[in-house]
């Protein structure tokens, strides 16, 4: 009872980080993309390159483990290697679909959060948005 418990801790933050980490970085994305003014499609192919970051991450250290692999005995085909390589670029195409939609959001909370600040500042008077000082309200 207890190992699946841990297990479970162990996937919870797996997935708090993963989550975190993609929407964070879509969200310091967008906040410099909103700052420099570039366009919505910067902010798209930012959020592409921070999706491919946990792939690159899954995929180098299933190729490090293949070069550094070495065979049990004289009777092992080597071939474990391969199996993991295939199976971490299979994970990778999953954790690309389920990180650029995440990375998306965070663009697009950063560039919500321009209009708000803007909205919320007072308008100077005699503005479009405030009558004039003399009308008759």
């Amino acid at each position: 009872m207890r190992d699946s418990i841990m297990a479970w801790v162990g996937w919870s933050v797996a997935i708090i980080v993963f989550v975190a980490s993609s929407a964070g970085l879509g969200y310091w994305a967008g906040v410099l993309a909103r700052r420099r003014a570039w366009s919505r499609l910067a902010g798209i192919l930012m959020s592409a390159v921070i999706a491919f970051i946990w792939p690159a991450v899954i995929i180098g250290d299933a190729f490090y483990g293949a070069v550094t692999y070495q065979r049990h005995d004289a009777t092992d085909p080597a071939d474990a290697p391969a199996y993991v390589l295939i199976g971490s670029i299979l994970v990778s195409g999953v954790l690309f679909g389920l990180s650029f939609p995440l990375a998306l959001v965070g663009v697009h909370t950063a560039r919500r959060e321009s209009g708000r600040r803007k909205s919320s500042a007072k308008t100077p008077p005699n503005s479009p948005m405030q009558p004039p000082s003399g009308a008759v309200t």
